[in-house]
């Protein structure tokens, strides 16, 4: 398991994430994180970290056309040539429901925080958070941070230690960029 935390306000996007690499049995510090630069896209990976290695290090994404706007271009273009990608890289698994990738994301773009989920659907978190892998304490954290004056970086800090506290599967040390 593990946890990716994002936050947006008017200065950026910060995503954050652990580095424990788990299974049922057991843990490790990976290290490597999992949040990285693809292009002007920053992503935080949670899942199956082979699909996150090769998004970083061979994918490159689609450039947006200047008449596109933002949204669409992440939901329909990054999401369609993501997904080729991976398949092409044995990444995807077909479901009964359809094309299953191996994990989801947070994705920030140009000041803008969004969800990619396992069926490459993609949501936008109008509330200026979200969080993915081992998730319900960092939404937690990040609701109640909202409330008070705490600078980005540091909400995303505390929301992946509070998961650390909780869960044997996420741990430290915790990666965070900026866009």
């Amino acid at each position: 398991m593990t946890c990716i935390v994002g936050v947006k306000d008017k200065n950026g996007v910060w995503i954050g994430g652990d580095r424990a690499e788990a299974s049922d049995s057991e843990i490790t510090i990976a290290k490597y994180p999992k949040v990285f630069r693809s292009g002007e896209l920053l992503i935080g990976w949670s899942g199956w970290i082979h699909p996150a290695h090769l998004l970083e290090h061979v994918w490159s994404p689609p450039e947006q056309a200047n008449s596109q706007q933002d949204f669409p271009f992440i939901a329909t273009v990054v999401t369609q040539d993501m997904k080729r990608f991976l398949e092409e890289h044995k990444c995807v698994k077909v479901t009964d429901s359809g094309p299953e990738c191996s994990g989801t994301a947070l994705i920030g773009y140009r000041g803008r925080l969004f969800v990619l989920q396992k069926d490459f659907s993609v949501l936008e978190a109008t509330s200026g958070y979200a969080a993915q892998g081992t998730y319900l304490v960092a939404l937690g954290s990040l609701h109640t941070t909202n409330l008070y004056e705490i600078v980005p970086e540091e909400r995303v800090r505390m929301a992946l230690e509070a998961v650390a506290h909780v869960s044997p599967f996420v741990c430290g040390p915790f990666d965070i960029e900026k866009l």
